[in-house]
């Protein structure tokens, strides 16, 4: 929530990773804003970081939005710090929760998770689900498809 690093993802083909003494929360990667300052009325949450830096991409970067990723799990830590910014959401009239996690059994389960802290917020809710039947957003992006 300062804007300090609290720790580093790894992944590669044969090993992920986190930091030793790293703290997990949420990631979070500011859109771009297209002309002058625009405030965040959309909250992107996708598992992991390289799925929301790729709605990010595909998206090309709305200046609109915050996009999210809770590092493919909801620990404590993670769970508070997305609490917080949904709340900070809230507070703004026509906000949007926008689900980005995987097309699996797991990201429908966080969907339905997160959709529940949403409305209980009163934001508007919606699904990003990956297109044609791909797992997860980074699959997408390097398919080269659209929303």
């Amino acid at each position: 929530n300062e804007g300090r690093l609290t720790g580093i993802e790894m992944r590669g083909p044969e090993y992920r990773g986190f930091s030793p003494g790293g703290e997990k929360t949420l990631f979070r990667l500011p859109g771009r804003p297209r002309s002058g300052t625009v405030s965040v009325s959309r909250l992107v949450v996708a598992e992991a970081p390289i799925d929301a830096m790729s709605v990010a991409a595909i998206e090309q970067s709305r200046g609109d939005t915050l996009y999210t990723a809770t590092a493919g799990g909801m620990g404590p830590g993670t769970i508070a710090a997305l609490e917080r910014q949904l709340q900070a959401l809230a507070t703004q009239g026509g906000s949007e929760l926008a689900i980005a996690t995987d097309n699996d059994s797991a990201g429908h389960g966080y969907a339905d998770r997160l959709t529940e802290m949403g409305r209980t917020l009163d934001l508007k809710v919606s699904r990003l689900l990956p297109a044609n039947g791909a797992k997860d957003w980074n699959d997408v992006l390097r398919q080269g498809r659209r929303v």
